[in-house]
């Protein structure tokens, strides 16, 4: 009995530190996704030099369109914000160089067979 209580005592807990983890988006929170994808941006663009020019100009009108965005106030900045991030993660993948696939393992050989074994040799 006193084992089920907590079970369910810790499921419980476990559910309400999950639920005041992922609360409501704020401008802050928007803002951290941005410097996020700014930052990834930025390390494509030192992968590929040739790309650095165009993605540090991209970046610089994410970050005017941003500013606008933190001006409109409450709940309207927070989904603009959002809405700007958005289109840069759609951007990012755009320009994001496709990862070769990765290579197959090498097999490994099959153990020999144990001494005595009928498979063995």
């Amino acid at each position: 009995m006193t084992q089920s209580i907590r079970t369910t005592l810790t499921a419980a807990v476990a559910a309400l530190a999950l639920l005041t983890g992922c609360g409501k988006a704020t401008v802050d929170s928007q803002v951290k996704r941005f410097n996020e994808v700014k930052d990834r941006l930025s390390a494509i663009g030192t992968k590929n030099p040739a790309m650095k020019g165009d993605l540090e100009k991209k970046v610089l009108e994410f970050e005017k369109e941003l500013e606008t965005a933190k001006g409109k106030g409450g709940d309207d900045a927070v989904k603009a914000v959002g809405d700007v991030v958005s289109r840069m993660e759609a951007y990012e993948k755009q320009i994001k160089p496709a990862e070769p696939p990765a290579a197959p393992a090498a097999a490994t050989p099959p153990a020999p067979p144990a001494p005595g074994s009928k498979l063995a040799a």
